[in-house]
Order: C-alpha cells, then structure tokens, then sequence
C-alpha cells in the first residue's frame, strides 16, 4: 500500500484510510483483494440510507482523520478534551 500522489498530509491520509479498509473486518473490498476508493470517497463525510460501500468510505475517513495530526498536536487536542476519544466516536 502506497500512496504516491498528493502533498504529504494527503498521502499519509490515504494510507491510513486504506490502511483501515484492510484492518477492519466487516470492510469487504469492491474486488477480490482490493478496495476501488476513488477521491471523492476520500472527501465523504455522510453516507446514503443503506449505501454500505459508502458507509464503509466514511468509517475508514472517520478513522484516517486523527493521522493528519503530527502526534504532539494530537496529544495536546487529547489533552485538552474532557473525553479524550470523544471526537473519535463513529456516527457513521
């Protein structure tokens, strides 16, 4: 997995979206051995009544986001919040 394109905030969230298609198993690929995110999956916030594939995008986006934070900028939100996990929560 390899995300070649884009400004390096940009690669690190494909990878991690990617990453989390791959880690989650309830995420099934689009074909065998393979998701087929296209780039307006990777910017999907809500997902349609009963769309499970975008239901899917949005989970691995929701999951992604906290890898664009450098990791003492995510400690300092984490820090900061009364319920550390609570921006993390999945509203999918």
């Amino acid at each position: 997995m390899l995300a070649k394109r884009g400004a390096e905030p940009r690669r690190r969230f494909t990878t991690a979206h990617e990453l989390h298609h791959f880690l989650m198993a309830h995420h099934e690929p689009d074909q065998p051995g393979r998701f087929q995110c296209k780039s307006v999956d990777l910017l999907r916030l809500k997902a349609k009544a009963g769309d499970q594939r975008q239901r899917r995008e949005v989970e691995a986006n929701r999951l992604a986001a906290p890898g664009l934070l450098p990791p003492h900028l995510l400690r300092r939100a984490m820090a900061a919040s009364r319920k550390p996990l609570s921006w993390l929560r999945m509203q999918v």
